[in-house]
């Protein structure tokens, strides 16, 4: 059994497989879309090498047929399927519930059979189905203590520890993703440095004072890539002047990704969140 739903810009959904109002009767497009491989030619040696790969964009085509009211649920369904405009598709099985974006690019259908059956190409520019529940992993220099139920002890008890080793194991289950790092500070934090556990080379360094109660955001998922700071008032303070020569721009790789950071002050006065969301090829 599958869910598949269509959203609009305004973010209105529409169940297109129902089984009252429409059914969807085919739908290419869940699975890897194809790559484009570029290759080098040698005189010196057989074949050819590789030299890198792209991945192409993700066609979606579906085939709705209209049930109950034809000519009504035909046009209720242009909201969502009008040529151009924007889509989004939520996709859900007995192991996924995705989403992937994209732009209406054909729609037609036959009007004069009593078995009307709509046509609908969707185009997705980036071809990752992603899932729909986000995720967000903390990395802190305090390891919390205080939990309920609790006795109070005569000799007291601690609320928080030191961390022997402030790191944090990612999993990723995807395909490769980039991530929205966010520092909270809860007070100031002084030259702050990401790096990879797995290889210290690789750091992302802030060279500058974060203050009390500034949120920082460093976003290497989008384009271009960003760094920021937002102030208790919301105004924003662009760090991109601050970062570190030659910074790693970090993303998760498939498998087991270790982060850790450090501060040349104020290690324990800031928390780092890793949010971001698992991107498949295929469903």
């Amino acid at each position: 059994m599958f869910d598949l739903r269509l959203e609009n810009i305004n973010a209105n959904v529409v169940n297109i497989n129902d089984g009252v109002n429409y059914l969807v009767l085919g739908c290419s497009g869940l699975t890897p879309p194809p790559a484009t491989i570029f290759t080098g030619k040698s005189p010196n040696r057989k074949g050819v090498k590789y030299n890198g790969s792209s991945l192409d964009s993700r066609s979606i085509v579906m085939q709705i047929k209209l049930l109950g009211d034809i000519e009504k649920n035909r046009n209720a369904l242009y909201e969502w399927i009008d040529t151009e405009q924007y889509c989004k598709v939520h996709y859900r099985n007995g192991a996924k519930n995705v989403y992937c974006e994209g732009h209406i690019q054909d729609c037609d259908g036959d009007f004069f059979t009593d078995n009307e059956i709509i046509s609908v190409a969707i185009l997705c520019e980036n071809p990752y189905w992603k899932d729909l529940q986000a995720i967000s992993t903390e990395i802190s220099a305090l390891l919390k203590q205080f939990t309920f139920p609790f006795a109070i002890d005569s000799v007291g008890i601690p609320f928080s520890t030191m961390r022997e080793n402030n790191t944090t194991t990612i999993v990723n289950s995807g395909a490769e993703t980039g991530v929205k790092i966010t520092l909270i500070c809860r007070g100031d934090v002084s030259n702050f440095t990401l790096f990879d556990a797995q290889d210290t080379t690789k750091r992302f360094v802030i060279n500058t004072t974060l203050s009390d109660s500034w949120v920082v955001t460093i976003d290497t998922e989008g384009s271009p890539k960003k760094c920021f700071a937002t102030k208790p008032d919301g105004t924003t303070v662009n760090l991109l002047k601050y970062v570190g020569n030659n910074p790693t721009w970090f993303t998760l790789k498939k498998g087991h990704n270790i982060f850790g950071f450090t501060a040349d002050s104020g290690l324990t006065d800031v928390e780092v969140f890793f949010g971001y969301e698992n991107k498949y090829l295929g469903v």
